[in-house]
């Protein structure tokens, strides 16, 4: 829950940002909007383009493997988890069940023990 919170403020910021950001750069670069005056000027902006795209599609493979790899990280970790609560859970089973077997010996030994002195009444 905690990072699906992450997600949302930190995708909240970029698209807060991200306008900002655009219009700095529209406004930093002269005459942007003016279409190229030649084929080579537009060969270049569009393998610039091109190359901008290819790094976005990068940027955007190796965030998706992160988060799969958190993803499969936290599911390890719960089933951890899990294993390490049913073996407390098996453990406190197998404990009470001593102590109830111990508790029914003890409560059968106290009539004879209290019949007579011969034999002294176990502790608990």
């Amino acid at each position: 829950m905690k990072f699906a919170r992450i997600i949302a403020a930190l995708t909240l910021a970029a698209s807060l940002a991200l306008p900002a950001a655009l219009s700095a750069k529209t406004a930093t670069t002269p005459d942007s909007t003016a279409m190229p005056n030649s084929e080579e000027a537009r060969d270049a902006l569009n393998r610039k383009q091109a190359e901008a795209a290819q790094r976005q599609v990068g940027e955007n493979v190796a965030r998706e493997e992160n988060y799969a790899a958190a993803v499969t990280a936290r599911a390890a970790t719960i089933k951890r988890q899990q294993e390490a609560y049913a073996a407390s859970i098996a453990a406190y089973a197998a404990q009470k069940a001593q102590y109830e077997a111990d508790l029914a010996r003890w409560r059968a030994s106290l009539p004879k023990c209290k019949s007579t002195r011969r034999h002294p009444c176990p502790a608990i």
